[in-house]
């Protein structure tokens, strides 16, 4: 997470942050060894993030790029003292019934 948009992602995940006024942070992702059917969803507390990606479509489930690292950065905006949470899935497909690659530890919005 880039708080201070300098262009460093500074916050990993299992940290918290304070956000008292309303703010937009940028988020990075990182997926090593992704394949053609993997796909990420982004989650906050009240639910699935549309990062506003048009790949995305109905199921907001977002394809694995190319590359390795494939990186994803979005933005989401916070007002002050909200508490939440965000955290991302890995699945092979964005059917459910498909297993989950994996998830991330959440990045905590004024949860301590």
């Amino acid at each position: 997470m880039d708080t201070n948009e300098d262009g460093t992602y500074n916050t990993m995940v299992g940290d918290t942050i304070d956000v008292t006024t309303i703010q937009t942070i940028n988020f990075g992702i990182k997926v090593y060894n992704a394949t053609s059917s993997d796909h990420i969803r982004i989650f906050t507390k009240a639910g699935w993030v549309d990062p506003g990606n048009p790949n995305i479509g109905d199921t907001n489930w977002l394809p694995a790029g190319s590359g390795n690292p494939w990186t994803y950065v979005f933005s989401k905006t916070f007002t002050a003292n909200e508490q939440t949470f965000v955290r991302v899935e890995l699945r092979q497909s964005w059917l459910t019934n498909y297993s989950m690659d994996g998830m991330t530890n959440p990045i905590y919005i004024n949860i301590h």
